[in-house]
């Protein structure tokens, strides 16, 4: 499913993953690679993307993430 954006682009799940990855190349610059390596962009990246490509969007964004807390 593509959904019309503006600019004439398209959110796909292949443009989502693309634009994923650039934004947390800008969050490694930014925070530096021993604190983004140690810290859990990793896991906050994975929930992030589980929700976003879920058939049924969650209520509460926050439950899948208790178990980690």
């Amino acid at each position: 499913m593509a959904i019309p954006l503006e600019e004439g682009q398209y959110l796909t799940q292949e443009n989502y993953l693309k634009w994923q990855d650039e934004e947390l190349e800008k969050i490694k610059k930014y925070v530096g690679e021993s604190r983004y390596t140690s810290g859990k962009f990793g896991l906050a990246t994975q929930l992030l993307q589980n929700m976003v490509f879920e058939a049924k969007f969650e209520d509460f964004l926050t439950l899948k993430a208790y178990e980690y807390i």
